[in-house]
């Protein structure tokens, strides 16, 4: 099997100006979509990635759902950021093309991802 294209993953927020210290939390990138292209029922990424926000910042890992057909890998994303409401988006193309080192928020925005208002 060839090797597979890698994005990695920015998951970070900036300070409030309201509170001193930097944004806490953490994320969890879990692979959707048909996953399943090859004989045998083998996933083509079976793993879940997770991290934490250190200084307000964390990274992942994500194989490019662009090295597949269209819709074979998506990712669900669920990133928590102390004071700010949970974020919950599924099927997310992560596309290499794009380029090799993406920010979560750009990727959500290139998904048609908005904000919700509570």
């Amino acid at each position: 099997m060839p090797a597979l294209n890698v994005v990695t993953v920015t998951v970070g927020t900036v300070g409030s100006p309201s509170d001193a210290s930097l944004p806490e939390g953490n994320f969890v990138f879990v692979p959707s979509g048909l996953q399943w292209p090859a004989a045998g029922n083998v996933p083509v990424v079976p793993m879940v990635v997770t991290g934490t926000l250190t200084l307000g910042t964390g990274t992942a890992a994500l194989v490019a759902s662009d090295n597949f057909p269209a819709g074979v890998l998506t990712w669900n994303v669920v990133i928590n950021i102390r004071g700010l409401p949970t974020i919950h988006a599924n099927d997310l193309a992560v596309n290499f093309s794009v380029g090799p080192a993406q920010n979560v928020f750009d990727i959500l925005t290139l998904n048609g991802w908005l904000p919700q208002q509570s």
